[in-house]
């Protein structure tokens, strides 16, 4: 088996394993076995003076609606996202949110 294939099957098996480590939500409308990790705030939201609330999702790229850029929106179990950043590699998305108050 190669690189890919065994990274291939880390992804289903450990990574986005709903009995391990993801979760289902709602995604566009969509229900997605994905990882949600909210990020620290750190000095950011100090340098702003606007709170946020930032997360960062992990999905197999398949499962995701179409791609945004940044400034889209994206909702996630409801709520409204703008999309920082998009990033597909290997079969995986890594998508950065920010909700502000």
């Amino acid at each position: 088996m190669g690189f890919k294939e065994t990274v291939g099957e880390d992804r289903e098996r450990v990574f986005l394993d709903l009995a391990e480590f993801a979760g289902e939500h709602d995604v566009d409308g969509a229900t997605v076995a994905c990882v949600i990790d909210q990020v620290e705030r750190g000095d950011r939201d100090l340098d702003s003076g606007v709170p946020s609330d930032e997360a960062r999702l992990f999905a197999r790229t398949e499962d995701l609606p179409r791609r945004r850029r940044p400034g889209e929106t994206v909702s996630v179990d409801g709520r409204s996202y703008a999309v920082l950043a998009w990033r597909d590699e290997m079969g995986v998305t890594e998508i950065d949110l920010a909700r502000g108050w």
